[in-house]
């Protein structure tokens, strides 16, 4: 049985971008679902358990003013400390490799207490990179930058 050439294009096209996993755009979406749940987790549990949640085994916490923590329950331990804090994040912007296995979120948060967040104590920039591991996005890299300024203040 002759198989038509256009049907035959198509199937090995079609085999070719199956091959190729998923496009940037989804890869960058999937990342910062996986940011956005971070967040949430933050929000819910606190900063522990969303960084056990989220983080990679090896990952690498480059706290403002302190000592690099390396390994997910050694950054878990290290911010279990500041779990009663309200963290809000507002992600500015995010990137992904070409291999869409690599990317990075960017932005400000606002570290606030008391009822519904009241009282700011906290206000500053993070950078958190990313690597798809096993089909979920884990971080590997987190930083987090304090802003000086009339932004820390109540509000």
């Amino acid at each position: 049985m002759k198989i038509p050439t256009r049907m035959a294009m198509a199937a090995v096209l079609g085999l070719l971008l199956s091959a190729c996993g998923s496009s940037p755009h989804a890869n960058r979406q999937a990342m910062l679902a996986a940011q956005s749940a971070f967040e949430q987790a933050a929000a819910a549990h606190g900063l522990a358990a969303a960084f056990k949640q989220y983080a990679g085994e090896q990952a690498v916490f480059l706290p403002n003013g302190s000592a690099i923590v390396q390994g997910r329950d050694a950054i878990a331990a290290a911010v279990a400390q500041q779990d009663h804090l309200q963290v809000h994040w507002v992600g500015d912007e995010a990137r992904i490799d070409a291999s869409g296995d690599f990317g990075s979120t960017w932005g400000t948060y606002i570290a606030s207490t008391g009822a519904n967040g009241s009282r700011r104590v906290g206000y500053g920039k993070f950078l958190a990179v990313w690597e798809k591991n096993g089909g979920d996005w884990r971080i590997v890299a987190f930083m987090v930058n304090a802003s000086p300024g009339a932004a820390v203040k109540s509000r």
